[in-house]
Order: structure tokens, then C-alpha cells, then sequence
């Protein structure tokens, strides 16, 4: 009986670990990154899953702790053999070649999924399909230069909904690019890209989150809106978008 009480006296002190979880999280969401730390490594103590993957992260990318990326690394990889998604996602994010065995994880809560898994009857995905359309739009990759074989990969993929692809062909219409130009099509494939990156930015798309920023400080398909922008790097950055870290520091919001 006295062991019983001493061990619900210690679970008081230490407190309600999802508690902590989820102060780190509001702490995390307004960019407090130090004190999101301290709440999830207080559930860390008492081994709480959830706080272990998101504190990998912290330390992983220098979040209001100093940044080490072989201890981010081990808290991961411990969260994720204890079946944490978020670390196995996270973790398939930072490097897809060495940790491919966590893909299902990320596909599981991707929003981006429906691009990432192969279509009949060619096999492939609708994002390599972009990504050919890309090749021939550079001439790169051991693809010759042709403007119209893009056209026809971006607009097949744009119609599936792709953003990036959607934009690409607002661009070909804006330049003349394989088609003539047309600055009213432009437009309105910037809007439809526009408002795609939007659906995946909320769900939490973190390269969305950065398309979108990029939209707003170029007021392409969005008005203008230098606050927007910001905001959306923003939310990029905190999960690990190398490119919106760097437009927040040219743009003298981070360091």
C-alpha cells in the first residue's frame, strides 16, 4: 500500500505526461520553441512516445535547443522502434534512400498521397510524371529540351490536382512556353495552383506551406501579402523546410 502511494505521489509531481505533450505543442505552435522543449522533455523522463519524437525533431534542427543532429537522430530513431509515425515520417523525410522502410509511414499521413502511389497503366506516380515534365521543360536528365511533352505531363498532372504542376503550366502560359501566350489562362492556373497549395498547407504540407509563402510574397494567384508569406515560411520552417528557413533569414526574420 505504501509503495502504491509513493508512486502516485511521484506521478503527481511529474505530472500529466500528454498534459506536457500538449502544452509543448501550443508552446511549439507559437514558435516558444525553448519552452516547447522543456514541457516535452519532462515527458520524455517518463517515457512518453509522442514527446520523444517531437524533441528527436527539436534537437535534430536546433528547436529552442542547441541543435545536434546525432542525438535528433537517436530520439527518433527510439521513437520510431517504439511505433511512433511521426518519427518514422519525420525521419523518412530527412533522408527517403536510408530510411525507406518507413515510406508507409509517410504516405499513411501525407496528404500528398494520392501523388505519390503509382496509376495505371503506365506505373508510375503523378509526382514522377511531373518530375519527367520537368526534365523535358530543362532539357535535363537525359531528356531532350521540349516545351510540349512538358506541357502534356504538367497538364495531365495539374488535372489530378498537383500544385506544382499547376503552376508550371501558369508559367508556360505567361511566357509562351509550348503554347501561345495567354495571360488570362496564366491566371487562372496560378489560382487553381494557388488554392492547392492551400488545401495541402493546412493539412500540414510542409513544402506546400512554402509554395504558398512564395505565392504570396509574388502575388502570383494570391494577392500580395508579405504577412501571409512570412506566416506560411513560417509554419514551413518549423518542420524542417530547409528552403523557407532560408527566405526567413534573408527576410531578417530569423537570424
Amino acid at each position: 500500500m505504501a509503495l502504491v502511494l509513493c508512486l502516485s505521489a511521484g506521478a503527481v509531481a511529474m505530472g500529466n505526461p500528454q498534459e506536457h505533450f500538449n502544452q509543448g505543442q501550443v508552446a511549439f505552435d507559437q514558435y516558444n520553441y525553448p519552452l516547447a522543449a522543456d514541457f516535452w522533455k519532462k515527458g520524455v523522463h517518463v517515457g512518453h512516445q509522442k514527446s520523444l519524437a517531437r524533441l528527436g525533431e527539436c534537437y535534430y534542427l536546433g528547436h529552442g535547443v542547441p541543435q545536434d543532429i546525432n542525438k535528433g537522430l537517436g530520439l527518433l530513431k527510439k521513437a520510431a522502434s517504439q511505433g511512433s509515425i511521426y518519427a518514422q515520417k519525420t525521419l523518412y523525410l530527412i533522408d527517403p534512400t536510408k530510411f525507406t522502410s518507413y515510406k508507409g509511414a509517410y504516405l499513411e499521413v501525407s496528404p500528398r498521397r494520392k501523388f505519390l502511389e503509382p496509376v495505371e497503366p503506365s506505373g508510375l506516380t503523378y509526382w514522377k510524371m511531373y518530375e519527367i515534365g520537368v526534365s523535358y521543360y530543362y532539357g535535363n536528365e537525359n531528356k531532350p529540351q521540349d516545351y510540349q511533352k512538358a506541357l502534356e505531363l504538367f497538364t495531365q498532372t495539374a488535372n489530378q490536382g498537383l500544385p506544382e504542376a499547376q503552376w508550371r503550366l501558369g508559367s508556360m502560359y505567361a511566357k509562351g512556353q509550348g503554347v501561345p501566350q495567354n495571360a488570362k489562362q496564366a491566371e487562372a492556373w496560378f489560382q487553381k495552383a494557388a488554392q492547392s497549395f492551400l488545401a495541402l498547407a493546412e493539412k500540414g504540407d510542409r513544402d506546400a506551406q512554402y509554395m504558398l509563402g512564395l505565392r504570396y510574397e509574388m502575388g502570383e494567384g494570391v494577392g500580395m501579402d508579405m504577412d501571409q508569406a512570412t506566416y506560411w515560411y513560417r509554419k514551413a520552417e518549423s518542420q524542417g523546410q530547409q528552403d523557407a528557413r532560408k527566405r526567413l533569414v534573408e527576410l531578417g526574420v530569423l537570424p
